[in-house]
């Protein structure tokens, strides 16, 4: 179930169906991809071109199985909406963050605490942001007088 935790049907079920149409899909695209290469291909070329299809087919399946288990996350921790451009946050923002932040915890004695300061929750279009400090112009010694 591509996790380490226990986790209820209930909550895997959505990726679950997701992948598993996801793949039926990719089954049917590739079965009618090797027909046409077998049928239209001179025997070297059909042989590479079938590798070359067979890596994307993997490499694609494994992507959408991803994509399933990230959906399988969100709706898990409902984390949506998020917000398009930061800031402010969402309150989902903050909790994937938070839980982004608590998976560097690696052993029991270690804990990790997330604070979020109040720039997170400015609205850029009410209130200017605060003035950025000019960078230091940086001075070569070596160089002479400009000319």
């Amino acid at each position: 179930m591509l996790t380490a935790a226990t986790v209820r049907v209930r909550d895997v079920l959505i990726g679950v169906v997701i992948a598993t149409a996801f793949w039926e899909v990719l089954q049917t695209v590739g079965n009618v991809y090797v027909r046409h290469v077998i049928n239209h291909a001179a025997d070297v070329y059909g042989f590479f071109a079938i590798v070359i299809g067979l890596l994307t087919w993997v490499f694609t399946g494994a992507r959408l199985t991803l994509l399933a288990a990230e959906i399988n996350v969100v709706l898990r921790y409902r984390l949506w909406p998020r917000s398009m451009t930061q800031p402010p946050f969402t309150p989902q923002d903050k909790d994937a963050f938070t839980l982004l932040a608590k998976v560097e915890e690696r052993r029991p004695e270690e804990t990790v605490e997330v604070t979020f300061s109040a720039e997170a929750d400015r609205q850029p279009l009410d209130e200017p942001a605060a003035p950025a400090t000019p960078p230091l112009a940086a001075t070569d010694s070596t160089a002479g007088p400009p000319h």
